[in-house]
């Protein structure tokens, strides 16, 4: 079975050996001081707007669930030192050592910090964090309401949270959920706007906005699906999954939401 990175409690975890050397290919210093101006007009359309509403002041505490590496985190960093804090929380015990480095490399560490802990479970306490964030990481958790839930706790009163992933616009066909790797690709446990933002609100958010995305992104996430479909070898489960790239089943969206 493949195994995938994620924020899941229940998902098993096996991190590409590779991502041990991230910082030095990608995020060396003479890129970082190259491309840090301008890193939010490349890091796509949806980053961009995330960075956007987080609106992120020096002093600020954030959180990043599903850190990865920490690209993201760094990058918030540069924005809320020296007095903020970044904590960045993964289940990838590669992923939290990646982003470490890149910590010490970028000259951060003052304020960032980076935990192996789980979405469902965060080691916080209640009412600390002024921002909440995740890229892709939702649709890898199972039970997205505990995790919303556990969102809630630790943001202050009028925090914000602000996160991106994929949505369906159709019913995942059967084929599509039960594959381990179009879960790893944030692709098997999505859900649907619809979805998504009823659970936001019953987890207790209020003003919970959606920007869609689909259009930018869709693209991408057909050609990660097809790419599957076609390594099944399974014509009727490739019949059933072409259908739903066909009726543009996928999509992306971000999902803005704050804490009263």
């Amino acid at each position: 079975m493949k195994k995938c990175t994620s924020c899941n409690p229940k998902a098993e975890i096996e991190a590409d050996e590779s991502i041990k050397n991230i910082v030095e290919e990608k995020y060396d210093r003479e890129y970082y001081t190259k491309y840090k101006d301008n890193s939010e007009l490349k890091m796509g359309k949806a980053k961009e707007r995330l960075f956007r509403e987080l609106n992120l002041q020096s002093g600020m505490k954030v959180l990043d669930i599903g850190c990865g590496s920490g690209e993201t985190a760094i990058n918030i960093a540069e924005k809320i030192k020296p007095n903020g804090r970044i904590i960045g929380v993964d289940l990838s015990s590669q992923g939290i050592e990646a982003a470490q480095r890149s910590a010490k490399i970028f000259n951060v560490e003052n304020v960032t910090e980076f935990q192996k802990t789980n979405a469902t479970e965060l080691q916080f306490p209640n009412n600390y964090f002024d921002r909440v964030i995740s890229e892709c990481v939702i649709s890898l958790i199972s039970d997205k309401m505990k995790a919303f839930t556990e969102i809630l706790r630790v943001l202050k009163g009028k925090g914000k949270v602000v996160i991106h992933d994929v949505i369906t616009w159709l019913p995942l066909p059967r084929s599509m959920k039960e594959d381990d790797e179009i879960y790893c690709n944030c692709v098997g446990g999505a859900i649907s706007i619809e979805d998504n933002t009823r659970i936001m609100k019953e987890a207790g958010f209020v003003n919970v906005q959606v920007i869609d995305f689909s259009d930018e992104y869709r693209n991408l996430l057909n050609k990660l699906i097809v790419v599957r479909a076609i390594e099944m070898e399974d014509e009727e489960k490739f019949q059933e999954i072409m259908k739903f790239v066909r009726k543009k089943g996928i999509g992306y969206a971000l999902f803005i939401a704050e804490k009263t």
